[in-house]
């Protein structure tokens, strides 16, 4: 199987941060041998935007990819999160219980071939362009929930790509605000701390 771990970022801050993460992630490619990218999120949309048009062209040459926010320290390394996908699903992701709902987190996304018709759809909703979950809001519309501007989340009708997605353990992406989170995270998103760069320092620090 062709494998490929993927991640990006645009401007001074998160380049900051890369500084401690992006040879966190490089490393946690190789080593469990997939090919590793990093893609310059500068263009028309929100940079948010710019992994989904990296999953879709990285998945044209790969059978499985995995994308991993640029604020996601990658804590402990050990284990392939592609094991984590059945067979029969198309995609892997956290759902973070919060505030805002139950809210799954593109931040770490694990997607197969299949998932490539999926993410054109979710290229093409515009009415997700300026919306403060980006993407992330417009797949959620996909996997059937309904997302309001608060921004808050709900499942409200089934949905063909809710079936065939696996909900990833916690520690597959730690979340200061989630409910659930694992005493054993494996990737930490340094998302909602008050100081991200330090957040980010931190555990990098610690990262095995």
């Amino acid at each position: 199987m062709r494998t490929a771990v993927v991640t990006g970022f645009a401007g001074t801050p998160f380049a900051k941060m890369a500084v401690h993460t992006l040879p966190l992630i490089e490393a946690y490619a190789l080593r469990h041998g997939a090919v590793f990218g990093c893609a310059n999120m500068i263009g028309d949309r929100p940079p948010s935007w710019q992994k989904v048009s990296t999953l879709h062209q990285t998945l044209q040459k790969h059978d499985l990819v995995v994308w991993i926010d640029i604020d996601v320290v990658v804590l402990d390394g050990s284990r392939w999160i592609g094991d984590e996908l059945p067979a029969d699903k198309w995609q892997g992701l956290v759902e973070h219980a919060t505030e805002c709902g139950e809210v799954p987190n593109c931040g770490v996304w694990v997607v197969r071939r299949e998932m490539l018709p999926v993410l054109a759809q979710v290229w093409q909703m515009d009415q997700y362009l300026n919306h403060k979950w980006w993407e992330q809001a417009a797949a959620l519309e996909l996997l059937g929930y309904h997302v309001a501007e608060g921004p808050r989340a709900f499942r409200e009708r089934p949905s063909d790509l809710y079936d065939r997605t696996h909900w990833l353990p916690a520690e597959w992406n730690d979340h200061p605000m989630d409910t659930r989170r694992s005493p054993h995270a494996r990737f930490v998103h340094a998302t909602q701390y008050q100081d991200r760069l330090a957040t980010v320092q931190r555990y990098a620090a610690i990262a095995s």
